[in-house]
């Protein structure tokens, strides 16, 4: 009874082409993403997985990087270059090569962190495109030097 009324005076105050409009607008881009939550563990940090969300892996949906069961810490810092490889050697076409390594503000940002990204992008095989991969870093400490 009230979800008739409510869409009975929703749709006399809003056309219903305003309705698919929203709906198409909000519905753009989602989906998916392009690449699958993923783990792995190193032989150097025994018994720690690394977790990768599903991501599309670009600026607006960065590859966000997590300890299953506890916050990372700087020390886990000094692994996160080699995870970020491992991840790309994963899931990039074969035979691709590295182009360039890179940092910048990611198209979102959390509560209480800086909005950056690590950028690793790589050569497509026989071509000269380059294809960026961005990884949330902001929930990440800093390492100790």
């Amino acid at each position: 009874m009230l979800l008739d009324c409510y869409t009975t005076n929703v749709r006399r105050y809003i056309p219903p082409t305003v309705f698919a409009s929203a709906a198409i607008s909000l519905l753009n881009g989602c989906g998916e993403p392009k690449y699958s939550a993923w783990e792995v563990s190193l032989d150097e940090t025994t018994g720690v997985k690394y977790l990768f969300s599903a991501a599309d892996a670009t600026r607006s949906s960065p590859v966000f990087m997590g300890i299953q069961g506890r916050e990372p810490t700087t020390a886990d810092a000094a692994f996160q270059m080699r995870l970020i490889r491992r991840w790309v050697a994963a899931h990039a076409p074969e035979d691709s090569t590295f182009a360039y390594w890179a940092s910048d503000e990611c198209g979102l940002k959390r509560k209480g962190e800086f909005p950056g990204c690590h950028i690793f992008a790589i050569n497509l095989p026989g071509t000269n495109k380059a294809v960026e991969f961005y990884f949330y870093g902001g929930n990440w400490p800093f390492p100790n030097k």
